[in-house]
């Protein structure tokens, strides 16, 4: 009986299998541990920055709206802001939780952690829809860790509600089979982003025209033309349901008109650089290029119809964004790098097995970059919390201070225009009034933040003839020249506080013994020493010991807001309640003990 020849090789075959069943489950524990690392490194350096980063203008913006709501303010009425309502409302409870205190923006940032985490978990979930798994994991973290997503993303801003809904709408849209409910639910989510900021039009662009191209790229004829039309109508009207229910509220409450206004009117700018429009004929001939690669590949039907779909969906939000969007700020980018993410990994590492090294490495490069950036061994946090504890302890609740804003936060404004971009091309172009001078006498606002170039040239001048800084703030004031004649555009009850101390000599030809009530016009101070250095000063800030002569109350060790050094200490004035305490760090108020990095 002759042997089997096939014998030896299935022979050899079940010797190697367990080989390769070995090093397949060992490929399978590097991915898994690589994923491990990636993920702990993420969530342990965000936790080390969210107590240090620096606080972005934009956080103290928008909890200056939730203040306003929980105050019975109704925005666009009462207050500026040009943004849809939904965080601001969504986001009345947490700051009634912290209280009117400096550590709300923190507490802020600490609820924007689910939201990150659900971000996360739908990016992955999207990548898993046409992806393998180890394709939608790298894209997944390599897409919440590039440096812009991840600092801004840290910071409380209706963004990252608003990336979390446009990812639950692709989530839906993406899951098969996509019946009349899913297109239901994935036009609720996108109606509820549509309630967070009015950007979401970009968004419902975006996702028309990856849908019609991907329908025409792939010739799909397995859904009759009414089952597409019901599903697309029921799409864009549950699309339209929360934003309607806004805009009625608004309309009953007889705000309709500063409601269009603020969240439409305002926003319509021409483009900062109309030169960007020249890069959409490039951007569109690399989306090609990359759609035809996709649909050349050997994948399933379903597989390449959704990953058309989310290429084309992430890259046209990016390339209208670039070349078409008048105005780019960093976090419109939000939503962009995660889609961008799971989207590009399969077309960079398409084979299977463990993690590339050239992932590996473009991970390392944003965690070193994200350090970089962030500083995370420096409190960045304390200048902006020290001026809102300044303003708070200078004003009572219903006075209103001068800020760009709303970075004071707990005080009414006294201009009711903030001063972001916008504003500040229509004030500049003179579509828009600067009445901040006269809004500032009118409302007898005494506190305002430090110099800015972003004050309209006119309210500018104003401020620095008026107010002096003292530690983070400016309060009504000025240093009294040589010539000892000053003259009082703001009046009010005034103290002259000396560098040297207290103060001797005449107001007006009149022994100074204490606060003086300081009407419109030229004054003049006889100082019994010609050489000592005077000022005059808000006669509560005086008393709170608050000087322009003094350290106390700076921002920071070395520094005030502004950068400039303080000048030389010469303590409170006699009296005068102890100066407040440059504030503790964020990390130490929420958990006591825990220690922080600080080598300064």
């Amino acid at each position: 009986m002759k042997p089997d020849p096939s014998a030896p090789a299935q022979s050899s075959a079940s010797a190697t299998l367990p080989f390769n069943r070995c090093s397949r489950l060992s490929r399978e524990v590097t991915s898994t541990t690589a994923a491990v690392i990636a993920l702990v490194a993420a969530i342990g350096l965000r936790l080390a920055i969210l107590f240090r980063y620096r606080i972005d203008s934009d956080e103290t913006q928008h909890l200056h709206v939730v203040w306003g709501w929980s105050r019975g303010l109704l925005p666009y009425r009462d207050m500026f802001d040009n943004h849809m309502p939904l965080f601001h409302l969504l986001a009345v409870p947490l700051l009634r939780l912290a209280g009117e205190r400096p550590e709300a923006l923190i507490l802020g940032r600490l609820a924007m952690l689910p939201l990150f985490a659900l971000i996360t978990l739908l990016t992955y979930r999207i990548g898993v829809s046409c992806n393998s798994h180890r394709a939608a994991l790298i894209g997944t973290l390599i897409g919440i860790s590039a440096p812009p997503f991840f600092l801004c993303s840290v910071e409380f801003r209706p963004d990252v509600l608003w990336t979390t809904f446009w990812l639950t709408t692709i989530a839906f849209l993406v899951d098969v089979p996509l019946t009349t409910g899913r297109a239901a639910a994935a036009g609720l989510a996108l109606g509820i982003a549509a309630s967070v900021s009015a950007k979401t039009v970009l968004f419902g662009a975006s996702i028309g025209i990856a849908a019609i191209a991907t329908l025409v790229i792939t010739r799909d004829g397995s859904v009759a033309p009414r089952g597409l039309w019901k599903r697309a109508t029921t799409f864009a009207g549950m699309t339209l349901l929360p934003p309607s229910l806004i805009a009625a509220y608004f309309a009953a409450q007889g705000a309709w008109k500063p409601f269009v206004y603020c969240t439409i009117t305002h926003n319509l700018v021409s483009s900062e650089h109309p030169q960007r429009i020249l890069l959409l004929a490039p951007l569109l001939v690399l989306i090609v290029l990359a759609t035809r690669r996709i649909n050349r590949e050997d994948l399933s039907a379903g597989v390449r119809k959704r990953r058309l779909f989310l290429f084309l969906a992430a890259s046209s939000y990016g390339a209208v964004m670039l070349s078409l969007w008048p105005i780019i700020e960093r976090e419109h980018w939000l939503p962009f790098y995660a889609l961008a993410g799971v989207a590009a990994a399969p077309l960079l590492w398409p084979s299977g097995g463990g993690w590339p090294r050239s992932a590996i490495a473009i991970l390392a490069l944003e965690f070193f970059w994200i350090i970089g950036a962030s500083t995370p061994w420096r409190d960045e946090v304390i200048p902006s919390t020290t001026l809102i504890e300044q303003a708070m302890k200078l004003t009572t609740p219903g006075e209103t201070i001068l800020d760009l804003k709303g970075e004071i936060v707990f005080r009414p404004r006294a201009f009711y225009y903030e001063l972001e971009k916008i504003t500040k091309k229509a004030i500049a172009k003179g579509r828009l009034q600067d009445t901040i001078a006269a809004d500032v006498i009118r409302t007898r606002t005494m506190v305002a933040v430090e110099d800015n170039r972003s004050f309209p040239r006119r309210s500018r001048s104003f401020l620095l003839r008026n107010f002096v800084s003292v530690g983070c703030l400016r309060v009504a004031g000025m240093i009294v020249p040589p010539s000892h004649t000053f003259r009082i555009e703001l009046p009010g009850d005034y103290s002259v506080v000396s560098a040297s101390g207290g103060f001797q000599g005449t107001l007006d030809g009149m022994p100074y013994q204490g606060p003086r009530r300081l009407t419109n016009g030229t004054h003049i101070l006889g100082p019994a020493s010609a050489s000592d250095q005077t000022a005059v000063l808000w006669q509560r800030a005086a008393s709170l010991g608050f000087s322009p002569f003094t350290e106390e109350h700076r921002c920071r060790e070395g520094k005030d807001l502004t950068g400039r050094r303080p000048a030389r200490s010469v303590g409170p004035r006699a009296g005068a309640e102890e100066p407040h305490a440059v504030p503790p760090r964020m990390v130490d108020r929420f958990f006591p003990g825990v220690a922080a990095l600080d080598t300064e």
